[in-house]
């Protein structure tokens, strides 16, 4: 709390009308706002911030942990909605490998970072509804599927992969998308 004696302080000194003023204004928006609903405003910041990973809550992209071969846990798995109304296509280019249909958004629905090369990785989506498309590209190409359950397996270089789900229509379509080196 500010009290009086500091607002006469920084009266002295050349930024003074300037902190001083900040300072009132201060005083008087929690007064007319009052403490409780000051409280209640920042603990609504701090879960939104918190929770922005999760999907649908102000995110649309969801960044994994780098990870290596033997990692934990095994799958990794993430939920999520897949809309947009960009052409998977465009995003593939000519030179992709596989069925690339459906719309999507420009950013990458995941971004996965391999710290090391793996000798068996497997990417799966499963639309929960509908038939979904999956977009993989990274430093050894650019890779689709289509279906209830696409996936992308194999032995993938280290480096940073950027993952797409496309639904076929465009609409939003729940998937679930899973990550493992066990689960063939």
């Amino acid at each position: 709390m500010i009290d009086q004696k500091f607002l006469q302080t920084m009266n002295q000194t050349a930024l003074a009308p300037i902190v001083a003023n900040q300072a009132k204004r201060s005083i008087g928006m929690r007064a007319k706002l009052g403490l409780k609903k000051i409280t209640q405003a920042a603990i609504a910041v701090a879960v939104l911030t918190a929770f922005s990973g999760w999907p649908g809550i102000a995110s649309s992209q969801n960044m994994f942990s780098p990870i290596a071969p033997r990692f934990s846990p095994d799958p990794i798995t993430y939920a999520g909605k897949a809309s947009g109304a960009m052409q998977l296509q465009a995003i593939a280019g000519s030179n992709a490998v596989g069925d690339c249909q459906g719309l999507t958004q420009s950013k990458p629905n995941h971004v996965l970072q391999l710290i090391n090369p793996f000798g068996q990785l497997s990417i799966k989506a499963e639309g929960i509804s509908k038939n979904i498309s999956l977009l993989v590209k990274g430093p050894d190409g650019v890779f689709c599927q289509t279906g209830r359950s696409p996936e992308i397996s194999g032995a993938w270089a280290l480096g940073e992969y950027q993952i797409w789900i496309a639904s076929i229509d465009g609409s939003a379509t729940d998937y679930r998308l899973s990550i493992s080196e066990t689960n063939h």
